[in-house]
C-alpha cells in the first residue's frame, strides 16, 4: 500500500490421519478390530505489517480456522481389558466434530538501540464450541552484549483447543487420538512458558543453550479403568482432567558452512503429570524423555552430498500389568481384572540409530533437474521397542514387544523442471 504498510493473506489447507487396522490379527476378540482419527485444519490468515522507522515494525492481522475431527473405534475393550463391554466403551469415544476458532493479534518488533530487541505481542481468540474468550499475551527479548554474543527470554500464555488425548491400555499399549475441546467432558488445554538462553557466534561456529518451563492446565486422559461394580457405568467419568509441568535445558553446537558442517544438540528435560483421580501421586508423562542427543555430519564432495545422523533417546515410560484378580459383574458373572501398577512406572529401552544418505545433483537437459538420493535407515538395525504388548493365556501375563522400523534401504529419483 506504501513503502511503510502491506498486506499479505495465505490459505491453508492441511489433513492429520492415523489408522490402525488389526482386524486380521489372531487373538482375543477383545482387541480392537480397527481404530481412525482424522483432522481437517483449514485456515485463512490475513496480516498487516507497518513499519514506524528504523528497526520497529508493528503488525497485526486475522486468522479463521476450520476444523473437522473425526475418530472411530470399532470393538474396543471394556474397563479392565475384557468384560464384553467394550461396544459401550467404543461408543463413548465415537466422534464426528466441528469447531471454528477466529482470532486477532497485534505484535510490535522494536529494536531500541542497537543492544536490546522488544517483541510484544497478544492474541484475543474466540472458539465457538465453548463460546469462550480467550487472551494469550507473550513478550520476547533480546539483549546483544556484543556482537558475538546475546542473552534472549520469551514468555507467553497459550491455549489449545485441538487436544491430544491419551487411551489408556495396558495390555495392548496407549494410543492417542485427537479430540476438539467442548468445555465440559475434554476442557481446553492451557500453558505458560517461560524460556531464557544465551548463544554465541562467530565466524561459522554456533553454539546455543536454553532453559525452559512449562506449566501445563487442563490435561485430558482417557482411562477405562474399573471405578465401581455398578449396572449402569458412566463412560463419561473415564475422562480425566490434570495438570502438568516441563522443564529442562537444550544446548546446540553447530559449524554452519564450508565443506564439512553438521551440528550436535543435547536436551535434559522431565515431563510430569498429575491426575489426582486416576493416580495418588504425580508421574511421568508418557512422552517423557530424560535425554535427547542427535549428532549430524554433512559432508560435500563435488555434486555428492554425504550426511550421517545418530539419535539416542531415553526410553519412553509405561504402566506395567502387576497380576489378575476376578471381579463381580453386575449383569452376572466374573471377569478376570488386569491389575495395572504405578502409573508410568516401568521405563522401555533407550532408542537409537544411525542413518546414512548419499544424494547427488544432475542435469536432466537444459530445463530440468534431478536429484538422487539414497538412504540407509537404521545401518546398524537396531531394533527399537515402539511399545509393550501383553495377552493373558491360562491366567499368566504373557508379555511381547512391538518393534519399529529396523533396517530399511530407500532409493529416489526427483526432477525439477
Amino acid at each position: 500500500w506504501s513503502p511503510n504498510a502491506l498486506s499479505e493473506v495465505s490459505l491453508g489447507f492441511s489433513r492429520f490421519q492415523d489408522t490402525r487396522d488389526r482386524s486380521r490379527q489372531i487373538g482375543s476378540n477383545d482387541t480392537p478390530d480397527a481404530e481412525a482419527n482424522r483432522v481437517d485444519d483449514l485456515t485463512l490468515r490475513a496480516t498487516v505489517p507497518i513499519t514506524l522507522g528504523a528497526g520497529h515494525t508493528v503488525e497485526g492481522g486475522i486468522e479463521v480456522t476450520g476444523n473437522r475431527l473425526s475418530y472411530n473405534l470399532q470393538s474396543g475393550p471394556g474397563p479392565g481389558g475384557g468384560d464384553g463391554r467394550g461396544d459401550a466403551l467404543a461408543g463413548i469415544l465415537d466422534r464426528n466434530e466441528r469447531g471454528r476458532l477466529t482470532a486477532a493479534f497485534l505484535q510490535d518488533r522494536w529494536l531500541i538501540g542497537s543492544r536490546l530487541l522488544l517483541v510484544p505481542g497478544v492474541r484475543f481468540t474466540h472458539f465457538d464450541r465453548t463460546g469462550g474468550r480467550y487472551t494469550e499475551p507473550r513478550l520476547a527479548a533480546t539483549l546483544f552484549l556484543t556482537d558475538e554474543f546475546k542473552l534472549k527470554t520469551a514468555a507467553g500464555r497459550y491455549y489449545q483447543f485441538v487436544n491430544r488425548i491419551t487411551r489408556e491400555d495396558v495390555l495392548q499399549g496407549n494410543r492417542e487420538f485427537w479430540s476438539l475441546s467442548d468445555g465440559a467432558t475434554v476442557p481446553v488445554a492451557e500453558a505458560t512458558h517461560v524460556i531464557g538462553g544465551a548463544s554465541y557466534e562467530r565466524g561459522d561456529l554456533l553454539v546455543d543453550v536454553e532453559l525452559f518451563t512449562k506449566n501445563l492446565a487442563n490435561l485430558t486422559e482417557f482411562a477405562p479403568r474399573f471405578v465401581a461394580a455398578a449396572a449402569d457405568i458412566d463412560y463419561d467419568a473415564f475422562f480425566y482432567r490434570g495438570t502438568g509441568e516441563a522443564r529442562g535445558a537444550e544446548t546446540l553446537v553447530q559449524k554452519r558452512s564450508g565443506r564439512h558442517t553438521g551440528w550436535a544438540s543435547y536436551t535434559l528435560s522431565t515431563v510430569e503429570e498429575s491426575f489426582p483421580d486416576l493416580e495418588a501421586a504425580p508421574f511421568p508423562a508418557t512422552h517423557d524423555q530424560r535425554h535427547e542427543i542427535k549428532l549430524v555430519n554433512l559432508l560435500q564432495m563435488g555434486d555428492w552430498h554425504l550426511s550421517q545422523t545418530w539419535i539416542y533417546a531415553s526410553g519412553k515410560p509405561y504402566t506395567e500389568p502387576v497380576g489378575l484378580e476376578p471381579v463381580e459383574l453386575p449383569f452376572g458373572g466374573t471377569v478376570d481384572r488386569v491389575v495395572a501398577g504405578p502409573k508410568n512406572g516401568r521405563r522401555l529401552p533407550a532408542y537409537h540409530r544411525l542413518d546414512v544418505a548419499l544424494n547427488r545433483e544432475f542435469a536432466a537437459g537444459d530445463a530440468m533437474r534431478g536429484v538422487f538420493s539414497l538412504t540407509l535407515f537404521n545401518l546398524y538395525d537396531r531394533r527399537n521397542v515402539w511399545y509393550k504388548e501383553y495377552e493373558v493365556i491360562e491366567d499368566e501375563i504373557i508379555e511381547n514387544d512391538i518393534q519399529l522400523m529396523g533396517r530399511t534401504l530407500n532409493a529416489a529419483v526427483t526432477l525439477k523442471f
